[in-house]
């Protein structure tokens, strides 16, 4: 995981200004910004929010009833080791260990539990976990081309600034139920379920919505790992809105106007300096805001900030 940050650090050392130059002053800036950011966020921890566990598990054990109930009860053989295979597929739909999630949700064993006596409903559909491997794929490959608007070249901060809020609201929308709706890349394999000898045809759509629920989930899962990595390398500049967007969103909520302009732009001169600050503010401003509208959507949060941080990120 952490060779996969490795093209997140600077290729080449910055040039050593001269000495009292403003490139110096500014450079000076940045170190200090840097470090009051590391003291910031030097007991931050990324975790899901309080209610989130009960919340996800009601939501999947809702359709994993709704399929049981939508079982007709024929041709439902007994299935060797049902749980384990429900289990295994899961893990297709997360793309994360089920014994990892589960320590993190303990509820979802209900649910998995559930589903074990029908399971032999679903060894008949051809090439399952292929089909929902697949369908996570395209999610992911999504969710990646969403994050990679913020590719950020330290030069224009308003630019920047544009580039990050087109991320934060692309994956807003693409994200979450708003991605997951398109089912096609999976209907290919569980439209061949047994309409007439296992189950109604309502119960295809709930075996739906329960796999995408199941992906949602796993990119919130793919999202703490990664930003926990950027709280271990101290990755906490630009850097970091293709590492961990909700990371980013923080960062951002956690600092001001000349900060995040100085995060995202270069500067030549004192005066250059201002006028970029004062033309970036409002572009600035509705960057904010993103960020804020990506937090209070999130299932996860940032905790361990200073209670001023935490209030102005809510």
């Amino acid at each position: 995981m952490i060779e996969h940050f490795q093209h997140l650090r600077p290729s080449h050392p910055q040039q050593k200004p001269a000495p009292g130059s403003f490139q110096e002053l500014m450079q000076t800036i940045e170190k200090n910004r840097e470090q009051n950011l590391r003291r910031m966020f030097q007991n931050a921890e990324i975790n899901f929010k309080g209610r989130v566990g009960e919340e996800t598990a009601a939501a999947l054990g809702d359709d994993a009833l709704a399929i049981v109930e939508s079982s007709t009860g024929q041709n439902l053989r007994p299935h060797e080791n049902a749980k384990s295979k429900v289990e295994e597929m899961f893990e297709s739909a997360l793309g994360f260990a089920y014994s990892e999630v589960k320590g993190v949700f303990p509820l979802l064993e209900d649910v998995v539990s559930s589903l074990a006596p029908i399971y032999g409903i679903f060894s008949s559909v051809k090439d399952l976990f292929s089909s929902i491997n697949q369908f996570r794929k395209t999610v992911m490959e999504r969710y990646r081309a969403a994050k990679a608007v913020a590719e950020i070249s330290r030069g224009d901060a308003q630019a920047a600034a544009q580039g990050v809020t087109r991320m934060i609201n692309g994956l807003l929308v693409s994200s979450g139920v708003g991605m997951l709706r398109s089912t096609a890349q999976i209907a290919g394999g569980l439209m061949t379920l047994p309409l007439d000898g296992g189950m109604l045809a309502g119960g295809i759509g709930k075996v739906f919505q329960l796999i995408q629920k199941l992906v949602s989930l796993g990119l919130d899962f793919a999202e703490r790992k990664a930003g926990r990595v950027c709280l271990q390398q101290k990755i906490l500049d630009a850097r970091i809105f293709q590492a961990s967007p909700l990371m980013g969103c923080y960062l951002i909520t956690c600092s001001n106007t000349s900060d995040l302009v100085g995060m995202l732009g270069t500067h030549t001169s004192q005066e250059h300096w201002r006028i970029k600050v004062e033309r970036s503010k409002q572009k600035i401003d509705f960057l904010q805001k993103s960020a804020r509208d990506f937090i209070a959507n999130s299932r996860l949060e940032v905790t361990g900030l200073p209670m001023g941080m935490v209030v102005r990120a809510a």
